[in-house]
């Protein structure tokens, strides 16, 4: 699904750049339009073989139950995981769509101890806390495109009518998006299953803390990938292609300094960022020289 978003990101950029709203509009529609309706079929796909997709993904028979409940929840709420912020970002209205992350973060940081420990709800309070802050996201989706008028777009309903023009330039422009994230999610399941053949669920756990530590550090990478789309679409759509090889210089350029910095600060301070997951000696250890390995790619 995310393969679809990226794809529309670059178009919209581009067909602002060329003064071509009708089109920025047809592409936005027919993004909504695949969106939901992907998610609705990932979302009878997952129910139907919930089971049987958990253990592919390497969860262990003790944690099963844990992780069928949650995912269940996620599934159903799977037409709101997305509040469309990086086409409200491909318009130029970066302050809004950073809103729509915020705000959402913000209400799933309280909903989840409110859910999980006064109305001891467990794990579902936890999926349902996330699922409301998409709820958030999305509603903010709709109120800027569709009632704010803030929008440089007038999306109407014809444009949510399937052009499979449109789609097709759309998956294509996605697709290296979706190879890159295909690789990232084949990469944990394989990880997982083999950890839990040869480690266990102790391994398991080392490794989720090592993969959010990870995570977290390489959002601001995330952040410079998305900022700098709508900036290239844009100047490459006007025909201003000396500004779009500077700004692929300049974030090249701060990328890699970055790089650096975060894998010399991996490699100096693996054991205080695992201190802050675990208090256990061997995890510490075992996860401070993992992150150490992490640190050089």
């Amino acid at each position: 699904m995310g393969t679809g978003i990226s794809g529309a990101v670059s178009i919209i950029s581009i067909a602002f750049g060329k003064k071509d709203i009708e089109k920025a509009n047809r592409v936005a529609g027919n993004t909504f339009m695949v969106f939901w309706t992907v998610a609705i079929l990932i979302t009878i796909f997952g129910l139907v073989y919930l089971e049987e997709l958990l253990y592919a993904m390497g969860v262990t028979e003790s944690l099963m139950p844990y992780a069928r409940e949650y995912t269940r929840i996620i599934l159903l709420g799977a037409v709101t995981s997305t509040g469309f912020s990086s086409l409200i970002r491909a318009e130029g209205s970066s302050k809004y769509a950073m809103y729509q992350w915020i705000i959402p973060i913000s209400a799933n940081i309280i909903l989840d101890p409110i859910l999980i420990f006064v109305f001891y709800l467990g794990i579902r309070g936890a999926a349902i806390g996330t699922v409301i802050s998409q709820c958030i996201s999305v509603a903010m989706c709709v109120y800027y495109f569709f009632l704010s008028g803030k929008s440089h777009m007038g999306i109407k309903l014809r444009h949510f009518l399937s052009d499979t023009i449109i789609i097709g330039e759309i998956l294509m422009s996605g697709f290296p998006s979706f190879i890159r994230l295909a690789s990232q999610s084949l990469t944990i399941v394989i990880i997982n299953n083999v950890l839990r053949k040869y480690g266990g669920e102790f391994t398991i756990g080392i490794y989720g803390i090592v993969s959010k530590i990870t995570v977290f550090l390489l959002l601001p990478l995330q952040g410079i990938i998305q900022g700098i789309q709508p900036v290239i679409g844009y100047n490459y759509g006007s025909g201003a292609k000396s500004r779009v090889s500077e700004t692929l210089r300049c974030s090249s350029v701060i990328a890699a300094g970055y790089g650096v910095l975060m894998s010399l600060f991996l490699f100096v301070l693996s054991d205080k960022l695992m201190v802050i997951f675990s208090t256990d000696a061997e995890i510490i250890h075992r996860g401070s020289n993992i992150l150490r390995i992490t640190c050089l790619v």
